[in-house]
Protein backbone atom coordinates (compact mmCIF):
# COMPACT_ATOMS: atom_id res chain seq x y z
CA UNK A 1 0.00 0.00 0.00
CA UNK A 2 1.30 3.43 -0.94
CA UNK A 3 0.38 6.42 1.21
CA UNK A 4 0.66 9.98 -0.06
CA UNK A 5 -0.17 12.90 2.21
CA UNK A 6 0.06 16.51 1.13
CA UNK A 7 0.24 19.17 3.84
CA UNK A 8 -0.17 22.84 2.93
CA UNK A 9 0.70 25.56 5.43
CA UNK A 10 -0.52 29.14 5.10
CA UNK A 11 0.14 31.78 7.74
CA UNK A 12 -0.16 35.46 8.53
CA UNK A 13 2.74 36.16 10.89
CA UNK A 14 3.30 39.41 12.81
CA UNK A 15 6.03 40.71 15.12
CA UNK A 16 6.24 43.88 17.19
CA UNK A 17 9.12 46.32 16.60
CA UNK A 18 11.13 45.13 19.60
CA UNK A 19 10.75 41.46 18.62
CA UNK A 20 9.26 40.44 21.98
CA UNK A 21 5.80 39.49 20.71
CA UNK A 22 4.90 37.35 17.72
CA UNK A 23 1.33 36.45 16.75
CA UNK A 24 -0.71 35.39 13.81
CA UNK A 25 -3.18 33.08 12.18
CA UNK A 26 -2.61 29.88 10.29
CA UNK A 27 -4.37 27.38 8.06
CA UNK A 28 -3.01 23.87 7.66
CA UNK A 29 -4.60 21.60 5.07
CA UNK A 30 -3.86 17.88 5.02
CA UNK A 31 -5.20 14.99 3.00
CA UNK A 32 -4.87 12.83 6.13
CA UNK A 33 -6.00 13.52 9.69
CA UNK A 34 -3.40 15.09 12.02
CA UNK A 35 -3.37 14.61 15.78
CA UNK A 36 -3.16 17.69 18.00
CA UNK A 37 0.44 16.77 18.85
CA UNK A 38 1.39 16.46 15.16
CA UNK A 39 -0.30 19.75 14.23
CA UNK A 40 1.36 21.57 17.15
CA UNK A 41 4.77 20.22 16.08
CA UNK A 42 4.26 21.18 12.42
CA UNK A 43 3.22 24.72 13.39
CA UNK A 44 6.11 25.04 15.85
CA UNK A 45 8.63 24.00 13.19
CA UNK A 46 7.31 26.83 11.00
CA UNK A 47 7.51 29.45 13.78
CA UNK A 48 3.88 29.39 14.84
CA UNK A 49 3.92 28.40 18.49
CA UNK A 50 4.10 29.95 21.90
CA UNK A 51 2.12 30.57 25.05
CA UNK A 52 -1.22 30.65 23.24
CA UNK A 53 -2.08 28.18 20.48
CA UNK A 54 -5.59 27.20 19.44
CA UNK A 55 -7.28 25.80 16.34
CA UNK A 56 -10.51 24.46 14.90
CA UNK A 57 -10.68 21.35 12.75
CA UNK A 58 -13.06 20.91 9.81
CA UNK A 59 -13.21 18.46 6.95
CA UNK A 60 -14.33 18.85 3.37
CA UNK A 61 -14.65 16.07 0.79
CA UNK A 62 -10.87 15.78 0.25
CA UNK A 63 -9.02 17.42 3.15
CA UNK A 64 -8.79 18.06 6.86
CA UNK A 65 -8.49 21.79 7.55
CA UNK A 66 -6.99 23.26 10.72
CA UNK A 67 -7.42 27.01 11.25
CA UNK A 68 -6.13 28.79 14.31
CA UNK A 69 -4.16 31.48 16.08
CA UNK A 70 -0.98 31.72 18.12
CA UNK A 71 0.78 34.20 20.42
CA UNK A 72 4.37 34.08 21.57
CA UNK A 73 5.98 36.45 24.11
CA UNK A 74 9.70 36.54 24.87
CA UNK A 75 11.89 38.61 27.20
Amino acid sequence: MKILNTITIEADMNRNDSGTHEWGTFRVTSTRWLSEKALTKICSIHGMGGQSFSFNETKNENNFIYEGTYDCYSD
